[in-house]
């Protein structure tokens, strides 16, 4: 009779432990924020990083959607997202999209994705294209090349890439199927 007297005691003694460790987990744990979706157009010198980055938070999903636009805004962009646990759905991303793409830690892959690349140029103030200085191209595609190894991308995969990129012509786009996407991007 005292066994059952003690075991209904402590039945009710871990019952009440239980709730109030359940209270006390509502009470002091931090309150959960759903991940965003921010949709990022077009890459803007001085412009796309700053206000992007500042609003990225873990968790969050970028959305490309961006014909391209500022090498160096695009670069800024790429530090910015590695910087963060964040997932990078491609739908459109070319020109300096390309490498958001690219420098993502995690990247998902519409059905119709359309990623393409072509060589760095300079548009003149009347919208006209001006092609790099052999000197200039050796410096961004040099560049965009130490980034990609240092982002784990393998000799082959960076020289294809910049291979690539350096026989499309400015005003033309070379485009990568899903195929070569998936195999270039590997576990990303």
């Amino acid at each position: 009779m005292i066994n059952d007297k003690i075991k209904g005691w402590y039945g009710v003694l871990l019952y009440w432990c239980f709730v109030l460790t359940l209270l006390l987990g509502m009470v002091t744990s931090p309150l959960e924020a759903e991940a965003k979706n921010i949709t990022i157009g077009l890459i803007e010198r001085g412009v796309t990083a700053t206000n992007v980055c500042e609003s990225i938070k873990d968790g969050d999903v970028i959305t490309l959607r961006t014909r391209g636009g500022s090498v160096s805004e695009g670069h800024a962009l790429v530090e910015c997202v590695r910087s963060k646990d964040v997932i990078v759905k491609v739908v459109k991303a070319q020109s300096a999209g390309v490498f958001v793409v690219l420098g993502a830690k995690k990247v998902c892959l519409t059905d119709n994705v359309n990623v393409g690349t072509h060589s760095p140029y300079i548009r003149r103030d009347d919208g006209s294209i001006r092609e790099l200085s052999a000197d200039q191209l050796r410096e961004s595609l040099g560049s965009w090349g130490v980034r990609l190894r240092k982002q784990g991308y393998s000799k082959s995969t960076v020289f294809y890439l910049l291979g690539i990129t350096f026989l499309t012509p400015p005003e033309h786009m070379t485009r990568f199927n899903k195929e070569t996407l998936v195999s270039v991007l590997g576990d990303r």
